[in-house]
């Protein structure tokens, strides 16, 4: 890096120097900006999925959406933060890959299949790398990986992670988590804005299981807003897995019909691995339709529209 920035032709608003830390010991990004003065970002791993505990859905599926939670308000990333701002050089954080990792054989693989390749990933994978944008202002983040079938974690048991494509050539259907990533991808833009949200949120209340290490109290409805010139989007996800929420949206000033994306699986067990099961669907509604509108149970809904000048 030193090299990289004693050459005649960098420029470092055109090449942002990242190292690599160490997510599950906060210390060494501490160690790390420390040492290093050529860095301006520091990228960690906060991979995710953990189903030692899987006697239902809710022990499956609630500690994997709390904890990105946990991480950003007591525990990994906010340590890491923490790490960062003693040196006081205003280094930021990044993610250099993120997924499911849940590769240590406590389950049975059948049911670890179905976990990592199941619609829940549509969910999870998204609302890790928002909460984490959002909160500690992570902005360069990437997933892993566009490619892989499967993983060996030994005595003749593969995993079906990380690639986020089933195949290429044979059927070329997406993963749930390649679906979640495309819809938010399609409709963030610009810069995230903050979200006002009026009314009480129920939440659910999760125990220190699958990776969550303290109990914390986690809503089930989230919105992630963004703006670009004239054009506006709202991401929301309502992460209840029983029930749908009726949420009111106010835009303000819309010019022109709103178009909606969501991605709302009949089962988060749902997936594309020999069927395509898990779609984005997408349609044009009115602004005023928006005074009402339904989350239907764990799903990722998006919408966009303009606003006037």
């Amino acid at each position: 890096f030193a090299m990289l920035r004693e050459n005649q032709y960098f420029n470092q608003d055109k090449i942002n120097l990242i190292i690599g830390g160490q997510f599950y010991y906060p210390g060494r990004q501490g160690e790390i900006d420390a040492t290093g003065n050529n860095h301006r970002e520091i990228a960690l791993a906060p991979y995710f999925g953990d189903d030692k505990n899987h006697a239902n859905d809710e022990e499956l599926f609630y500690p994997m959406f709390a904890r990105p939670f946990e991480d950003v308000a007591t525990d990994r990333m906010k340590l890491s933060q923490e790490e960062l701002d003693k040196s006081g050089k205003k280094t930021g954080l990044a993610i250099y890959e993120i997924n499911f990792h849940t590769t240590g054989g406590e389950a049975p693989i059948e049911l670890t299949n179905d976990f990592v390749t199941g619609a829940g990933g549509a969910l999870a994978l998204p609302l890790y790398m928002l909460v984490y944008q959002r909160d500690m202002g992570a902005k360069n983040q990437c997933a892993f990986t566009a490619l892989q079938f499967s993983f060996g974690i030994g005595d003749n048991r593969y995993v079906r992670v990380w690639g986020m494509l089933r195949d290429i050539a044979a059927t070329a259907r997406k993963r749930p988590t390649w679906l979640g990533l495309e819809l938010v991808n399609r409709v963030m833009q610009g810069d995230m804005v903050a979200v006002d949200i009026e009314g009480e949120r129920t939440s659910w209340t999760q125990k220190p299981i699958n990776s969550v290490e303290e109990e914390i109290s986690v809503p089930y409805l989230h919105a992630f807003a963004y703006k670009s010139g004239n054009t506006r989007s709202l991401i929301l996800f309502n992460l209840n897995l029983a029930a749908p929420q009726s949420v009111n949206i106010d835009l303000g000033n819309v010019t022109g019909p709103v178009m909606r994306h969501q991605i709302a699986p009949k089962s988060l067990h749902d997936d594309n691995e020999d069927a395509e099961n898990v779609t984005i669907t997408s349609d044009t509604i009115q602004p005023e339709d928006l005074a009402s509108i339904e989350l239907p149970v764990h799903s990722l809904v998006a919408v966009e529209w303009n606003a006037k000048a």
